[in-house]
């Protein structure tokens, strides 16, 4: 493995020479039976450049910040900054808008950091029931997660004076104003942390939802029919199934003996994949991951960490050294995107103090220091925190490290540093990429939610 050693203040490095030295043999991220990437490769050692713009310093106290950063126009943009409060939920809302919940609120932004009109989705409270897209329904007691179509809204009900606690999912109807049960006696754990939520296909005509008790059931909808069937079982986080963003309605869920299984939506027709639990996606829809043996902090007696990539419609399997952090998969983070027929991956091993990366047409190579890296949707960039040791500071009994925020265009080989100074506790700030991988959302320190 090659390990490209980044120092604090690096603002370009290009590695184009390693690309050129390496043929097409060997391929680790081409997917092929059981292929395992080399092990070895020479040491390269990255020089400094200037430093890179926009610079951001963080002030001393820490602040909970939130970052736009526009990679084309090579600017920078806070927006969101408090000592105290971190955000709510941070994503990109539209290809070039990106969305803070704040406590006074959510913001919209655009590409320019400028605040927006956005309305979305609407739905609050009404004198009876709830008042949806300005529509009161008085017989609906709560508003909940809308269809990325906004067609249609689920809400729960709870069954009264029914020990353990009980529910029922319903569905709304936007278009034709009727609610439409789809499942009775959903049992609930009585007050959990660690549960996932209902999740829409992207595509807003199928949903899962699941009890909160211990191995509840995990249920799939089709809210145009009503349809309802269990798929999987296991409602902690860890469980959470995976839509494919692809054109087809397809979802990874866990199946027995730990075994990840493809669920297609339509027909409820089931597969059982030469994976194991726990499973992804890819952005594209196209790839199917999984740590074969564990996260990193495993055991060393535990064997060779090992990430499965399959090809959803060949079952072709690559095996590549090293695993995504086990946050990853809880939270739904990206560790491996397609790039054309190809693909690229992100992932740790005890034998690199940072990031693993698999590029096509040539050997892993370590990024050292770097921390929570994660593939934009079409693989043509990788940006990742890099940490940055000596400059760690205490605020209030915690210790926070300091992070500068880099870019690798895989095109080019370059490596570019777009940020400094964000500062982060035990996790890496968090990266988000925009669709098209012009913009980026930095959020620090990283506080994960239950």
């Amino acid at each position: 493995m090659s390990r490209l050693s980044l120092r604090t203040g690096l603002g370009l490095f290009v590695f184009a020479a390693l690309l050129a030295g390496c043929s097409g043999e060997g391929d680790a991220s081409t997917p092929s039976p059981s292929a395992t990437p080399e092990a070895s490769a020479p040491t390269v050692t990255a020089t400094a450049s200037p430093t890179a713009t926009p610079t951001a310093v963080a002030t001393p106290e820490v602040q909970h910040t939130v970052w736009l950063i526009n990679l084309w126009d090579e600017a920078l943009y806070t927006i969101y900054q408090h000592p105290d409060a971190p955000p709510g939920r941070t994503a990109f809302v539209a290809s070039h808008l990106a969305g803070v919940e704040a406590a006074s609120g959510p913001g919209v932004f655009d590409a320019e950091g400028h605040p927006v009109s956005f309305p979305g989705f609407q739905c609050e409270a009404g004198a009876t029931g709830v008042v949806v897209q300005g529509v009161e329904y008085p017989d609906v007691p709560t508003c909940g997660p809308a269809s990325p179509d906004e067609r249609y809204m689920l809400f729960e009900v709870p069954t009264p004076e029914v020990s353990p606690p009980a529910s029922e999912q319903w569905v709304l109807d936007l278009d034709a104003g009727e609610a439409r049960l789809l499942q009775q006696g959903l049992i609930g754990c009585g007050g959990c942390d660690g549960r996932f939520g209902p999740e829409w296909w992207p595509g807003g005509r199928y949903v899962y939802f699941a009890e909160t008790v211990q191995e509840g059931r995990v249920f799939l909808s089709d809210v145009e029919t009503g349809e309802t069937r269990v798929v999987a079982t296991g409602t902690d986080v860890w469980y959470r199934p995976s839509w494919s963003y692809s054109e087809e309605p397809l979802l990874l869920v866990r199946g027995g003996a730990e075994s990840a299984v493809l669920v297609h939506a339509l027909n409820g027709e089931a597969t059982t994949l030469p994976i194991a639990w726990p499973a992804a996606f890819d952005p594209s829809g196209t790839l199917a991951y999984s740590p074969t043996a564990g996260p990193p902090s495993a055991s060393p007696d535990a064997g060779p960490t090992v990430t499965s990539v399959l090809n959803i419609k060949t079952l072709e399997i690559t095996e590549l050294e090293g695993t995504p952090p086990s946050w990853y998969l809880r939270w739904g983070v990206h560790a491996v995107s397609a790039m054309g027929s190809r693909f690229i991956a992100v992932l740790e091993s005890p034998d690199c103090d940072g990031t693993v990366l698999h590029l096509p047409d040539v050997p892993p190579a370590c990024i050292e220091g770097a921390r929570g890296a994660v593939p934009a949707r079409n693989g043509t960039a990788v940006a990742f925190a890099l940490l940055v040791p000596g400059e760690e500071r205490v605020v209030q009994g915690t210790e926070f490290s300091r992070y500068d925020i880099a870019v690798l265009d895989v095109t080019t080989g370059e490596i570019d540093v777009v940020a400094e100074g964000a500062y982060s506790g035990e996790l890496p700030p968090r990266i988000q990429w925009s669709e098209f991988g012009d913009l980026l959302l930095v959020t620090w320190p990283h506080v994960p939610g239950l």
